[in-house]
């Protein structure tokens, strides 16, 4: 078994405390569904 230090949308949404609908708004580029503190969060969260 292969493993990679990718992180899925699952640990996104843990970590930034939001749902998985938000974080797929984030990556489809859809950012006018959301508030800037809500894309600041996924965004410090998924660059970990």
């Amino acid at each position: 078994m292969t493993y990679t230090n990718k992180i899925t949308i699952t640990e996104v949404v843990h970590l930034a405390n939001t749902s998985k609908t938000t974080v797929s708004f984030y990556l489809n580029g859809k950012m006018e569904k959301m508030s800037k503190k809500i894309r600041q969060r996924i965004e410090q969260e998924s660059t970990l």
